[in-house]
């Protein structure tokens, strides 16, 4: 087979000029294309801006919790989950896997976490019934 009627042999690389614009784009960069097949820019993911980001959130989150962790949990997830919609979607699992570290928890944790409580004599703020400040445990 003569050069000039080979086409794009992945196994190779080899191109010529049978080979269509897609396949000498897929040879190209990191082979990442966006939808009109151009080569789309992939950042890095930038672990420590988001650590300080999570450290950022947990102080917030922190502030007016009453010392609850059950209710700063809840806040933290929310503020996490809000700010990793900022975040390109590629580098979204990374970013919850690193808030973990100051006790971020998916939404599914949390429905279990307040499930305890309520089987268990404790408010939706993790609180013991009859001592949560905002009177949880009042009609």
């Amino acid at each position: 087979m003569d050069s000039a009627q080979t086409a794009y042999l992945p196994s190779m690389g080899t191109l010529t000029e049978e080979a269509s614009p897609r396949e000498r784009m897929k040879t190209q960069g990191s082979g990442i294309m966006d939808v009109a097949g151009v080569p789309a820019v992939q950042s890095a993911f930038d672990e420590i801006a988001w650590r300080i980001t999570c450290e950022r959130l947990a102080s917030d989150s922190n502030h007016g919790c009453g010392l609850s962790h059950d209710l700063f949990v809840c806040r933290l997830s929310g503020a996490v989950e809000a700010a990793v919609l900022q975040l390109p979607e590629v580098h979204r699992a990374k970013a919850l896997y690193i808030a973990r570290e100051w006790d971020y928890a998916t939404r599914f944790e949390i429905d279990e976490m307040q499930q305890w409580n309520a089987e268990n004599g404790y408010c939706c703020h993790g609180i013991e019934l009859g001592c949560c400040p905002a009177g949880c445990d009042e009609e």
